[in-house]
């Protein structure tokens, strides 16, 4: 993400100035290019009118040639050979008027009716011929010839006009040109240069930082040469391959901390564990040991209440045993698809009489039809026995245990949730989350080992178990289990 914001601060004033200079370029360019385009095509036009022009005033000094030729001879041929070029002065004066468009103004209409009076007055007059052919010399020069070198003139004049104003165009090009590489070379600098002040910026940024961690890697280790304010790369490429050598001295330390806590917490466990275990076992031990010691000072065999109660320490013995062992071995799990609410009925049906001793009645409120999980059953039915069991103790005066079952179906996470409430003093504020640690129990006589295996249980299946004080008295315990059936 860094990476690409630096990339994007360093590439977008660059892509900016060249959409800019892009754009201007496009703009100069396609108006050059429609100008020029019509400054060549009118220039076109121009010069085909030029040529048509000469070709116009050519064809009618033919004639006049013809005119002088039939001065001198009267032979009549020459009056047919004159006739015979208004044909090209009829397509040289439409060429004109093609080339010149608009501007060429009414001169080829006049030319184009003065022709068309000369052609009709030629060969019909009464006169002499060398008289006829003088008047016709001088209407053709008068009427025809002078205005058709006025129009080759136009025609020249414009298209030197196109001319210059082309050249004009071409300097304007070059000009254009010159300017958007001075441009460019000009923004070429100044991006350059807001880039280097973004990267210095982001190098003396960056050397802060490194500061700041190498100044409190050097709280713990020993104290190296500080980086400049505004650094170079050299220095700090330096700087950053110290860090990383102290980074890894103190990875290298804090796992080694880590060790050692896991080690002292392993010792920590073993040592209570080995307290509770001892000071467990001390009192069953004991009434068995004052047993033993009375039958030898009588000198005779244990009978009777001496039995029983040896009887019963053995089996407290065995029970003790059975706990501890639970708790220190991990669940082993054997799911299978079992139905929650025929263990749960199960498991009520176990604690009912122990209930039914203390006066504590259990009811079960339970969904219809089969809540399917896969799951040990008998895991579950040992945590539940558990929930139950503490309930019970929790009401020595009687009272009542309710049992619910609640089915959370949430598509994103399906959940089965079990709910044991009792009506007892609830849960010591004091204690909070620790009634699930081990050896921690409200009751006098209790190993505080039930509700540890239980929740160890609990998140062995992928779930939670909470506890919380009711309002009106009493404790809830709520098990959430992740509702799977693969």
């Amino acid at each position: 993400m860094l990476r690409s914001r630096l990339i994007w601060r360093m590439v977008a004033p660059v892509l900016g100035l060249s959409m800019l200079l892009v754009f201007v370029g496009a703009s100069a360019g396609w108006y050059i290019h429609t100008t020029n385009a019509a400054v060549s095509q009118s220039l076109h036009r121009c010069i085909e009118a030029v040529i048509a022009g000469e070709e116009l005033v050519l064809a009618i000094r033919d004639v006049r040639v013809e005119l002088d030729r039939f001065e001198h001879t009267e032979d009549m041929a020459h009056l047919a050979t004159a006739r015979s070029i208004r044909s090209r002065i009829d397509a040289a004066l439409m060429e004109v008027e093609e080339g010149l468009g608009d501007a060429s103004g009414d001169s080829p209409r006049q030319i184009s009716q003065a022709l068309e009076e000369f052609f009709t007055s030629l060969g019909s007059g009464n006169e002499p011929p060398h008289v006829e052919a003088l008047r016709w010399r001088n209407q053709l020069t008068e009427e025809l010839l002078q205005p058709s070198l006025a129009l080759l003139k136009k025609c020249q004049r414009l298209a030197g006009d196109d001319s210059l104003l082309n050249q004009t165009m071409a300097n304007w090009v070059g000009k254009v040109l010159f300017v958007l590489g001075l441009c460019g070379a000009v923004a070429g600098l100044l991006t350059g240069h807001g880039i280097a002040r973004a990267i210095a910026r982001s190098l003396e940024e960056l050397g802060g930082s490194v500061r700041e961690i190498e100044g409190t890697l050097d709280e713990h280790l020993e104290a190296t040469q500080p980086i400049a304010s505004v650094p170079d790369l050299p220095d700090l490429y330096s700087t950053m391959q110290r860090l990383a050598g102290k980074t890894a001295t103190v990875v290298q330390e804090l796992q080694e901390t880590r060790q050692h806590a896991e080690r002292s917490g392993h010792f920590a466990a073993i040592g209570q564990f080995a307290a509770g275990l001892a000071h467990e076992l001390r009192n069953p031990l004991t009434s068995i040991k004052l047993l033993v010691q009375s039958a030898e000072e009588r000198q005779s065999g244990l009978a009777g209440r001496d039995l029983e109660v040896l009887v019963e320490e053995i089996g407290r013995l065995e029970n003790l045993l059975q706990s501890f062992i639970d708790y220190a071995r991990p669940p082993n799990l054997h799911p299978q698809t079992c139905d929650v609410g025929e263990l749960i009925r199960q498991t009520v049906d176990l604690a009912r009489r122990r209930g039914e001793q203390h006066g504590v009645l259990i009811a079960c409120e339970l969904p219809p039809g089969d809540v399917l999980l896969q799951a040990d059953g008998q895991k579950l039915r040992q945590l539940l026995l558990n929930l139950l069991l503490n309930a019970i103790d929790a009401q020595p005066e009687g009272g009542r245990v309710a049992v619910h079952l609640f089915v959370l179906d949430d598509p994103a996470e399906p959940q089965v949730l079990i709910e044991v409430a009792d009506e007892g003093p609830g849960l010591p504020q004091e204690l909070g989350e620790q009634i699930f640690d081990p050896f921690v129990s409200t009751k006098e006589t209790g190993l505080g080992l039930g509700l540890s295996v239980s929740r160890r249980i609990a998140e062995s299946h992928g779930g939670t178990l909470q506890a919380e004080s009711r309002p009106a008295g009493g404790a809830v315990f709520r098990v959430a289990l992740p509702r799977r059936l693969d």
